[in-house]
């Protein structure tokens, strides 16, 4: 998984890398945020992704 490897990426980061829209990364996120898989520790700008 991206983030696992890169927990600094943001979402422009992950459109990029992933060839899908902006939208779709969020859904994604959003989705993974409401299972409890992932959050954001920090900030959009200095934050990281932690995998739960």
């Amino acid at each position: 998984m991206a983030i696992s490897e890169n927990p600094n990426i943001t979402i422009n980061g992950l459109t990029s890398l992933l060839n899908i829209s902006k939208k779709q990364v969020e859904t994604f996120i959003k989705k993974l945020k409401d299972a409890g898989r992932i959050h954001r520790d920090g900030g959009d700008r200095y934050g990281k992704w932690v995998i739960d």
